[in-house]
């Protein structure tokens, strides 16, 4: 199993950002690829820093900004999960 995680801008840091540049949709931060025998589980961590969060700018720099920031867990197939942050 491929473990993925993305970032994707909540709707007030699209509608703040509007106009400025791009915002994806979501964008791939980080993944881990975890060895699981059929009908076995496993637990997998991930060490996100603020630059998970941050998007890249006009002028190209990277920037975190203040609103709400989701991270969406995947493995490509069933169900994702979602955890919001908010960033102040």
């Amino acid at each position: 199993e491929v473990v993925q995680v993305y970032h994707a801008a909540g709707a007030d840091v699209r509608a703040e950002v509007a106009g400025r540049h791009p915002v994806p949709r979501k964008a791939l931060v980080d993944f881990e690829r975890v060895h699981v025998a059929a009908g076995a589980s496993a637990t997998v961590g991930f060490e996100l820093g603020r630059r998970a969060l941050e998007l890249v700018n006009a002028t190209g720099g990277r920037q975190l900004y203040a609103g709400s920031h989701n991270l969406i867990f995947s493995r490509g197939h069933g169900a994702d999960v979602l955890i919001e942050v908010q960033v102040p």
